[in-house]
């Protein structure tokens, strides 16, 4: 499932990978500001189907089914990106345990293959059609999904050299698990990965980026209970990016 891709003229093409609804905008929510026109590609956006009770996540932010949770958890998106000037485009991988639950890892019955082999091509197919000069994936932190999504991109685009590949930290993870960074970033270098540290500006609109988080409503109680230190992503020396050289 995809949201329709408007065209909009823009000095640097920007697309960033996002494991779930809220982490681009959370991640990298003052480099989207600054890149109006972004594309945010969100993995974990697919509905499981009906009748699928919500996973535990899901049903701790009030949601009774994880169709409820992708349609309403969507909209809040939608709204987040389009306060930054971004758009969203929805790939359609199935969130956290529901492909536990369905047997499946996206929303469409006949993507088939191991979730990390999938979103390699899906990713690969992306970029084909959007040609983005620069793109943004997760250096995978915290969470399945991070890793697997942060593997994914720059296995894909490894066979793209031509294409910009920047890592961006997992926000709140690298804050509430400092660890958790510098062990990706080593163990990436140990995989024989080139790292650098890619600086970054100061944004023009300090608020914007609370704006849009403030529109995840559903995900605040969890997020708070889960990380108590999640505000300081709204922070502009909270993001961090690192270039991956080829």
């Amino acid at each position: 499932m995809r949201t329709e891709i408007v065209s909009v003229v823009r000095s640097e093409r920007c697309l960033i990978i996002s494991p779930h609804f809220d982490d681009a905008v959370m991640s990298c929510g003052f480099w989207i500001e600054r890149h109006p026109g972004s594309i945010v590609a969100t993995v974990c956006s697919g509905a499981p189907g009906p009748g699928i009770e919500a996973i535990q996540w899901d049903g701790f932010s009030g949601f009774k089914s994880g169709n409820d949770a992708s349609v309403a958890r969507g909209m809040e998106d939608a709204a987040a990106v389009a306060t930054l000037g971004a758009q969203q485009l929805l790939l359609g991988f199935l969130d956290g345990d529901y492909k536990e639950r369905v047997g499946r890892c996206h929303e469409d019955t006949s993507v088939a293959g191991p979730f990390q082999m999938a979103l390699e091509t899906s990713i690969g197919d992306t970029v084909d059609e959007l040609e983005p000069d620069t793109c943004l994936a997760p250096l995978g932190l915290g969470h399945e999904d991070h890793v697997v999504t942060g593997a994914a991109a720059r296995s894909a685009l490894a066979a793209r050299p031509d294409l910009a590949l920047l890592n961006y930290a997992d926000l709140p993870y690298a804050i509430s698990y400092p660890d958790l960074l510098s062990g990706a970033v080593k163990q990436l270098e140990v995989n024989g990965v080139r790292v650098a540290r890619f600086p970054t500006r100061s944004p023009a609109e300090i608020y914007l980026k609370e704006r849009a988080v403030d529109c995840y409503v559903s995900q605040a109680e969890q997020l708070g209970a889960s990380h108590p230190r999640w505000h300081e992503c709204l922070l502009p020396r909270a993001e961090t990016f690192f270039r991956i050289v080829r």
